[in-house]
């Protein structure tokens, strides 16, 4: 678990209270430092874990997000769950930072830990500057409202006293701005890009994560974090639909099997892109069985073969397979070294890549599921 450290300089009495009751039991280190000290005492926290600044205002956040700090919450806008949340992330993100030194000192093996590397990074990286949008999009969405007050009193001031050359002159130019409402739009449009890019962000940082000791991680809940994150552009491609049934408990690390899910998915779209516009199928299933975990993606486009034995021509010891092989064969390859097998199944009109893993064991401790996680068996066609 990585050290958190959560700073505050000034809060009212109850978010002092507040802060006092939720720090220890988030696990956090509650540090109350002068203003003249905040920037060597924010870096140094850094330096041991994750930090959670509490700002007294918007720019106060964006000075505390540019130094690096983790997370940020505000005074007076604090609460129970807030807190928690920002404990939560700032633990992730001291712990990508972890992996990533760890990861630098020794080769990675496995392309689930470059995965998880590449993601953590741009997430961590994307996280800093949105956090920053959305604090601005928030000082907007405060402002602008007494803004267009004071331009209406202005107008109407105007229109009594103004010369008529000035008057008119003022017209010509509120006219080229954008009304209240397209301001409004604008502002609603910013804030729902902001909010898109932040989910997507965090999102990634999640589907990274790996974990320490024996794996068990939900293949129905990455299947659906996997569509989330390119629903955008699977949407423009193909029609996509999704049948899980149960969680899908698997022994193996989270980035391998996003690795796994978003190859497979990735030979997919390449197999129907020469259809017509409007004809792609693509489907994803997660289903157990007694000893396995099915985990399949179907396709309607170009057949592929079932028989990934290599021929004469291409013996095993002439080809030049790396672990980064991310061809169907590489893919049953990598399957089978961690107990599962890679199928394919051709029929006329359909063909299934089938992804047999091992189940994990019962007992084991799962990772956490997003609240948007449903366990339980549904089919549906997302949006």
């Amino acid at each position: 678990m990585a050290h958190l450290t959560l700073v505050w300089t000034e809060a009212s009495t109850s978010d002092e209270a507040l802060l006092q009751e939720v720090a220890p039991a988030g696990g956090a280190e509650l540090l109350h430092v002068e203003r003249q000290g905040l920037s060597s005492a924010l870096l140094a926290a850094i330096a041991k874990g994750g930090v959670i600044y509490v700002a007294i205002d918007a720019s106060d956040a964006s000075r505390g997000l540019a130094l690096g700090v983790d997370e940020v919450v505000r005074v007076g806008h604090m609460s129970r769950a807030s807190i928690n949340r920002a404990l939560d992330r700032a633990a992730m993100r001291a712990e990508a930072r972890v992996a990533r030194t760890v990861l630098g000192g020794s080769g990675p093996e496995d392309i689930g830990a470059v995965l998880s590397l590449v993601a953590s990074v741009l997430g961590h990286e994307m996280n800093t500057p949105l956090a920053i949008a959305l604090l601005n999009c928030d000082a907007l969405s405060e402002g602008i409202p007494a803004m267009l007050d004071d331009q209406e009193r202005l107008i109407g001031w105007a229109t009594l006293s103004a010369p008529q050359p000035e008057f008119r002159l003022l017209m010509t130019r509120l006219a080229q701005q954008p009304s209240p409402s397209e301001l409004g739009v604008i502002l609603s449009d910013l804030r729902a890009a902001v909010d898109r890019a932040t989910k997507v962000s965090r999102l990634l940082m999640r589907l990274s994560k790996e974990q320490r000791g024996i794996h068990k991680v939900s293949a129905a809940s990455t299947i659906e974090d996997v569509h989330e994150l390119l629903r955008s552009f699977l949407r423009t491609r193909a029609e996509v639909e999704i049948n899980v049934a149960g969680p899908c408990f698997v022994r193996v690390g989270q980035p391998t099997l996003v690795m796994f899910i978003a190859a497979l998915l990735a030979h997919a779209l390449e197999s129907v892109r020469s259809l017509p516009r409007g004809s792609a199928r693509i489907g994803l299933k997660a289903s157990e069985q007694e000893d396995a975990i099915l985990i399949e993606i179907s396709h309607n486009g170009r057949r592929a073969s079932a028989d990934l034995r290599p021929s004469l021509l291409e013996p095993y010891f002439a080809s030049n397979r790396v672990v980064g092989d991310l061809t169907v064969e590489g893919l049953q390859r990598r399957a089978r070294l961690l107990g599962g097998e890679l199928l394919v199944l051709s029929e006329p009109k359909t063909t299934t890549l089938r992804l047999v893993l091992p189940p994990a064991e019962e007992g084991l401790a799962a990772s956490p599921l997003p609240p948007e996680s449903a366990p339980e068996s549904k089919t549906r066609r997302p949006d």
